[in-house]
């Protein structure tokens, strides 16, 4: 049965046990003629609860995601996120493990082991996915808990398991066009983001990494600025600010760490510094967003 759902994108859900990679809640935005850029090292799992939002890609092309549709994001996508009024979005993010090689074939086929390619549009509304609605929900509400270990883990695997029911059901054709997210990006551009993605705390200097692709740090700021609208400098910081908000709603021990502590661990220089850049990028003030999240 193929989807009354039009699927202008789709992608391809890959093998693998679904893991959470720390990341999951709720962020409002301003209308503002500025692109956010979204670019991440794991997949995204985005819902518009109120307004909407455009997502543009690298090479022009720019799909549109109404209120009540869920958006998902595939690995390391240069995109942009623009919001043309009020909008709230829940997200989480995930990713996915290896299947050991020693495991049953019945394991293997819950692991998406198939001969055929298991495609999800990008975008779909949440009436149409009732089962993802609910599982993702459950997962938005939660809280780190050291004393039920596997709940989490548990959350996130019916969440997933839903995604890929929700494929499979669908039955899209491979027809559809996949867009290429490289797709008019700078491969060193990219080379380099994807370096700060997999390790925002390190002490990045934009020197080194302009060398480190044959460039001068002039140049590599310039590049940044055609590219993605944005500066190094700035995607070092939203990419550390997104390890804050994970801490900020983790327990440490059973104590929560305070806003300095977090701040150090971010690598921010100051936590007046990484208060003031957490409310410019989320919004609210950290404490603010622990107040009302946890």
């Amino acid at each position: 049965m193929h989807s009354p759902i039009p699927a202008e994108y789709v992608v391809e859900l890959p093998k693998g046990i679904p893991v959470l990679s720390g990341h999951f809640g709720t962020v409002k935005n301003e209308p503002t003629k500025e692109r956010r850029l979204s670019f991440f090292h794991d997949w995204d799992l985005l819902f518009v609860e109120k307004g909407d939002c455009s997502l543009h890609f690298g090479n022009q092309e720019t799909l549109h995601i109404p209120e009540g549709h869920f958006l998902l994001l595939p690995p390391a996508t240069p995109a942009w996120l623009q919001h043309s009024r009020s909008t709230t979005l829940g997200f989480c993010h995930f990713s996915f493990n290896p299947i050991p090689d020693n495991v049953f074939p019945s394991v293997r086929n819950d692991c998406l082991e198939r001969d055929k390619k298991v495609l999800i549009p990008w975008t779909f509304p949440k009436n149409k996915a009732r089962k993802i609605w609910l599982a993702y929900r459950q997962v938005i509400g939660m809280k780190f808990d050291s004393k039920h270990p596997w709940r989490m883990a548990c959350a996130i695997s019916r969440l997933v398991s839903e995604l890929g029911s929700f494929a499979i059901k669908l039955d899209l054709p491979e027809k559809h066009p996949f867009p290429n997210p490289d797709n008019g990006i700078d491969r060193r551009v990219i080379d380099i983001y994807r370096r700060i993605c997999r390790n925002p705390l390190n002490p990045w200097r934009v020197s080194e990494l302009a060398a480190s692709v044959g460039i001068s740090a002039g140049h590599i700021d310039r590049l940044f600025q055609a590219n993605l609208k944005t500066t190094l400098k700035s995607i070092i910081i939203e990419q550390r600010l997104q390890r804050a908000l994970s801490l900020i709603e983790r327990s440490h021990l059973g104590k929560r760490q305070s806003m300095k502590e977090i701040s150090v661990q971010c690598g921010f220089t100051s936590q007046h510094f990484f208060s003031r850049q957490f409310k410019k990028y989320y919004g609210v003030s950290p404490l603010k967003y622990r107040f009302t999240k946890c």
